[in-house]
């Protein structure tokens, strides 16, 4: 199990990129009422955002929104995207690494909403980073989510190798 795994959580699917892309292609995996996702960016070769699309879904059918507070600033900063085609993990462009907890509700019969706690790194331990958090809705109410691909926002830089993530899941009943 991994770290930060809630119990009765089971390994679904992983993916992790040998060689820079800009996209991981699709991971499928048998539905569950709940999916943990733990997700590893090692770097991106310009400043960009990964993002999740769900069920190989590019419709405008995702929202995102984060808070974030520069580094050594006190005031927040709202970053939020409507009608996507994906739903974005972090509020920022960086080309730095990152790491995030997903949570995801995927209840048939409703919109998936996922909360994301995330972390990217300043790249020196003189500076600390900014820190983010926030969240992402796929609107879709007729299908749980069974495949989820991992992709730039920008769609023309790539993610480092060995960027990549693993999904979890738990039923509620």
């Amino acid at each position: 199990m991994p770290l930060h795994s809630p119990a009765g959580y089971e390994f679904l699917a992983s993916t992790v990129l040998t060689s820079a892309a800009q996209t991981t292609g699709a991971i499928s995996f048998d539905a569950r009422d709940l999916l943990l996702v733990q997700v590893r960016v090692t770097g991106y070769s310009g400043s960009d955002i990964a993002s999740f699309r769900f069920n190989t879904d590019t419709g405008a059918n995702y929202w995102s929104r984060y808070i974030s507070a520069a580094t050594g600033a006190v005031t927040l900063t709202n970053a939020q995207n409507t009608s996507q085609s994906l739903a974005r993990l972090f509020a920022a462009g960086t080309t730095l690494q990152r790491s995030a907890l997903v949570n995801i509700t995927n209840n048939a019969g409703t919109s998936k909403v996922g909360r994301v706690e995330g972390q990217t790194s300043s790249g020196a331990a003189a500076t600390a980073p900014v820190i983010e958090w926030g969240g992402f809705e796929w609107i879709n109410t007729s299908a749980q989510i069974t495949s989820i691909t991992m992709l730039t926002a920008g769609g023309s830089i790539t993610l480092g190798i060995g960027s990549g993530f693993a999904v979890f899941g738990k039923n509620l009943s």
